[in-house]
C-alpha cells in the first residue's frame, strides 16, 4: 500500500508542477489562451482559445480592417500620430475642383495601418477626379496595401483603409488623396469635411499591434459668395390668342340713282 501512495502523491505534484509551469508560461506572454464566450444556434457556447502564431491583420464583418491586440508584454505606443487633411482650411468657389490629401503625421512612431472614414455635404460638393468627373473611389497613398476604398456621393461617404504588411512607416505618411468639386448650386458658407470618430467607421491610426492616434484635424471649407439659382427648365406657357371676330358686312339699301359710279362710265 505505501508504494501506490509514494506513486499518486508524485502525480499530484507532478500535475501541480505542470499546472504552475503552464501558467508561468502564459504569463511571460510565450503562450495566450482564454476562454470566449457566444451563442450558437440559440444556445450560449464557450470555446477554448489556443495560443497561435501572430497573425496579419484581416477584414472585420463590417468592411474595415482590424489588427490584434499586442502579446502579453509588448509595448504599444502611446497615441502620438495626428491623422490630418490637408489643406485644413481653404475659400473655394462654386464649380471649382480642389486636391484634398489625408496625411498621418507620425515623426518616429512606426505606423502599421490607417483607416479613414469621412463625411461631407452631398448637396455642397461630391468626389471627383482631376477633372471633374465623378468617381467611386480614391487614390491610394504610401501603404502598399489598401483593404478598402469605395465613395459614396449620394451619401457624401469616403471608406479608406490601407495597410503594410512588411516595414511600418514613419514621417508624414500620405494616407490617400482625392478631390472635392463644389456643386454649381451649393449654399455658401462653411461646409467642413470630417472624420467619422465613433462606430463602426471609426477612424483610426495603428502601429504595433495598437492604436497610436493622437488627434484627428478636418478640413474647413467655405464657399464664397451666395447660391445661384438654377433656371427652371419647364417652359412657361404662352396665352392663347384671342380671335378678333370679323366684322360682317351690312347689307346697305339701292343706291339712290343720283349716286354718279364713274367705274361703270361708258365711253
Amino acid at each position: 500500500m505505501k508504494p501506490q501512495r509514494r506513486i499518486g502523491r508524485r502525480s499530484v505534484l507532478m500535475g501541480v508542477s505542470l499546472c504552475l509551469a503552464w501558467a508561468i508560461l502564459a504569463w511571460s506572454g510565450i503562450f495566450e489562451a482564454g476562454w470566449v464566450s457566444g451563442e450558437a444556434g440559440g444556445a450560449a457556447a464557450e470555446i477554448m482559445v489556443w495560443p497561435t502564431m501572430p497573425y496579419e491583420p484581416e477584414r472585420a464583418v463590417s468592411g474595415s480592417w482590424r489588427r490584434p491586440a499586442a502579446r502579453s508584454g509588448a509595448s504599444i505606443p502611446s497615441g502620438t500620430v495626428d491623422l490630418v487633411l490637408d489643406p485644413t482650411t481653404l475659400s473655394v468657389q462654386r464649380n471649382q475642383v480642389f486636391h484634398v490629401v489625408i496625411v498621418a503625421r507620425a515623426g518616429s512612431t512606426e505606423v502599421d495601418g490607417a483607416q479613414t472614414y469621412l463625411n461631407f455635404d452631398p448637396t455642397r460638393f461630391q468626389v471627383v477626379d482631376s477633372g471633374g468627373t465623378p468617381v467611386t473611389s480614391i487614390e491610394n497613398g504610401d501603404f502598399p496595401t489598401p483593404v478598402q476604398n469605395q465613395v459614396d456621393n449620394a451619401q457624401g461617404k469616403i471608406d479608406y483603409a490601407a495597410v503594410t504588411l512588411s516595414d511600418a512607416l514613419t514621417g508624414n505618411i500620405l494616407v490617400a488623396s482625392f478631390y472635392l468639386k463644389v456643386k454649381s448650386d451649393a449654399a455658401g458658407g462653411l461646409s467642413p469635411v470630417t472624420f467619422n470618430r465613433s462606430g463602426v467607421r471609426e477612424s483610426q491610426v495603428t502601429g504595433g499591434g495598437g492604436s497610436v492616434l493622437n488627434a484627428l484635424i478636418d478640413g474647413q471649407y467655405t464657399i464664397t459668395g451666395a447660391a445661384t439659382a438654377t433656371p427652371s427648365t419647364t417652359p412657361t406657357p404662352t396665352a392663347t390668342p384671342t380671335r378678333t371676330p370679323t366684322a360682317t358686312a351690312t347689307p346697305t339699301a339701292n343706291p339712290p340713282s343720283s349716286v354718279y359710279l364713274p367705274l361703270l362710265q361708258k365711253p
